[in-house]
């Protein structure tokens, strides 16, 4: 899976062939790509949204976009932003998304997390699934965020400073 700095985002089944779809989207830079451990949703960041996409055929849902062509079935993309409300109270204006991640485990993944300058914000998959795209959790950190993830298989938050890295269990980073 490969995004494009045109917005668009190529599906490989193999190295070296070329891509089984393309997805067109709206245009803006890809600057981050993540797949779910199952291959049924892509995740791409943009500098101010994300996108979350679902790449299963609804003719043929064992299929993925990966391994046959959707082209008929192109998924709409889901724009994943953050509200004008917390822009403003945040001063987010000018910030920019870090490639953003999904949570990794035996269970599957159940979050997606991100970041805008010194915060971490992240998002309940099973929500975005159901439509919900504006129901996230936002927590300022002491530095601007250089990047961030999920440990694997934990309910943790990594966090990526210039001068310090940040390991803590997700509820409590978010609890007041």
């Amino acid at each position: 899976c490969i995004g494009s700095k045109k917005g668009e985002i190529r599906l490989y089944d193999e190295i070296g062939k070329n891509a089984k779809n393309l997805l067109r989207c709206y245009g803006d830079s890809i600057i981050g790509i993540d797949v779910t451990q199952n291959g049924k949703y892509i995740l791409a960041t943009c500098e101010r949204y994300l996108l979350f996409i679902d790449i299963v055929p609804k003719n043929n849902p064992e299929f993925t976009g990966f391994t046959v062509n959707i082209k008929k079935d192109s998924p709409s993309p889901k724009t994943l932003k953050i509200k004008p409300i917390d822009i403003a109270k945040y001063h987010l204006e000018n910030a920019t998304f870090t490639p953003a991640k999904f949570n990794i485990g035996k269970e599957g993944e159940d979050s997606i997390i991100t970041s805008l300058g010194e915060y971490i914000v992240i998002w309940n998959l099973k929500k975005i699934k159901k439509g919900i795209l504006d129901d996230y959790r936002i927590k300022k950190v002491s530095q601007v965020i250089i990047e961030n993830q999920f440990k694997y298989n934990k309910n943790q938050v990594v966090v990526t400073m210039p001068n310090n890295l940040g390991i803590q269990n997700q509820k409590k980073f978010f609890s007041p």
